[in-house]
């Protein structure tokens, strides 16, 4: 079967990418996960997915060219109790029209037209696919960024999104299923150089195309810069609100330290608000962003304390990190639990690579939501 979609795919592209075809590639990914609530119950999944893209130039001295990517994913639940789901998406996750052009010296303009990946600074509330435009100004004193377009048409199998009560839309049916109609815009503005810091403000807006008195907008600030030679910190701030004027809010600040030149260590705090005074839940957009620990599926309501240590080195990659989850829904602010987590990232040969990684969560307040993690995975770049 898998050879069988692997022709039919690959024939598809060479139709689509034909002899004028300069670049193509693709990715075999292997996945086995196995997790456990308490060792307890236990769950294994096992994934299977193919990437296959393409990128035609329009002319040898055009700078835009037309980029295509076909996925495929297969995906096998089991757990104790017997009960076992399959299922199998396929999908076009990139297909625009994308082209820079130097106005200059250290300027330039990109701009992209279809279907392709976006997302906003802080990569806490809108990561995903999209279907639309997008043009970025870049100067060396200023950047600028538009983009917009419409989520209704991605496919909820691949990008699952978050509605305005922080309830994730399932898919309705096999293979494709589509998304929550947002017409979606967004303008960005950076300053590469305030005061030795690196300075955004970005704006969004969800108009919910069937109901726009349910729509979402969002205002972002982000600063990042060095503190010294070595460490470096990062602050980013969302503040949502809808046509009601509720206010809510996620906020960041994490600290990087580089002590050796393999090394990296960072620290910090994330908070996103519950109903507390006049603030409200905080959820995002997409819903595969919003995790704050095992447990925990929506980023909603916490203070999360979080440190990592990350080694990389040429052909190895690994990071030890943890966090701390207190609860703060409303008034009450009580620590529900730890967790921590290991990943490591070999790389075999240069187009092969191994990923273990380990995780556990540990439920302090005994509501029973103690659960564990391993997986393991292979990526074979064609």
């Amino acid at each position: 079967m898998k050879k069988r979609f692997f022709s039919v795919v690959s024939f598809m592209l060479l139709v689509t990418f034909s002899a004028s075809a300069l670049e193509w590639g693709g990715l075999v990914k292997n996945n086995t996960d196995v997790k456990t609530l308490d060792f307890e119950e236990y769950g294994i999944s096992q994934d299977e997915e193919l990437y296959i893209w393409g990128k035609v130039p329009f002319g040898k001295q055009s700078p835009f060219s037309l980029v295509g990517e076909l996925v495929y994913k297969g995906i096998f639940d089991f757990d104790n109790n017997g009960l076992s789901t399959m299922e199998n998406i396929i999908d076009v996750d990139i297909f625009k029209i994308a082209g820079n052009i130097e106005v200059g010296q250290a300027s330039s303009i990109n701009m992209s037209l279809g279907r392709f990946y976006v997302s906003d600074s802080t990569r806490k509330l809108f990561s995903q696919l999209i279907d639309g435009g997008q043009m970025t100004f870049s100067f060396p004193w200023i950047g600028l960024s538009f983009f917009g377009g419409f989520t209704g048409f991605i496919n909820s199998h691949v990008t699952p999104m978050m509605e305005a009560d922080g309830i994730v839309l399932k898919p309705n049916s096999i293979l494709y299923s589509v998304n929550i109609p947002y017409l979606v815009g967004q303008t960005k503005i950076e300053f590469p150089y305030f005061m030795g810091n690196t300075l955004s403000l970005e704006a969004l807006g969800f108009f919910d195309t069937r109901d726009f008195e349910i729509s979402r907008y969002f205002g972002e600030l982000s600063i990042s810069g060095p503190l010294n030679n070595s460490v470096f910190y990062k602050f980013d701030t969302i503040v949502g609100f809808n046509n009601s004027l509720e206010f809510s809010n996620y906020t960041n600040l994490t600290y990087f330290s580089y002590p050796f030149s393999f090394m990296m260590i960072n620290f910090g705090v994330e908070y996103a608000s519950g109903k507390i005074g006049p603030l409200n839940p905080f959820y995002p957009v997409t819903s595969q962003v919003a995790c704050s620990a095992n447990s925990h599926p929506a980023l909603s309501g916490v203070l999360i304390p979080n440190a990592a240590i990350t080694i990389s080195t040429g052909s190895f990659y690994t990071s030890i990190g943890g966090k701390f989850l207190f609860s703060w829904p409303d008034n009450t602010f009580t620590p529900s639990g730890g967790e921590l987590s290991l990943m490591s990232q070999f790389n075999i040969l240069s187009d092969i690579k191994v990923n273990i990684s380990v995780d556990g969560y540990y439920d302090i307040t005994g509501g029973g939501e103690t659960n564990y993690s391993a997986s393991l995975g292979t990526a074979i770049s064609l």
